[in-house]
């Protein structure tokens, strides 16, 4: 991810000096986002083009 972000500003990584745990990671995260949309992704996930396609399909309905 870090060479990603390095060539695209739109990604940013942020990393938390102590290890505290999910839920304040994806807060702290959530609280320096500037974009429209956030996606976590965790160690174990793997993000692949047809993610896009779904995201782009949500866009469109009605919460």
């Amino acid at each position: 991810m870090k060479q990603y972000a390095e060539n695209d500003a739109r990604i940013n990584l942020n990393q938390l000096e102590i290890k505290s745990g999910a839920a304040v990671a994806r807060y702290t995260a959530i609280q320096a986002e500037n974009g429209k949309y956030v996606v976590f992704l965790d160690r174990d996930d793997m993000w692949v083009r047809k993610n896009w396609k779904f995201i782009l399909k949500l866009r469109s309905w009605d919460f």
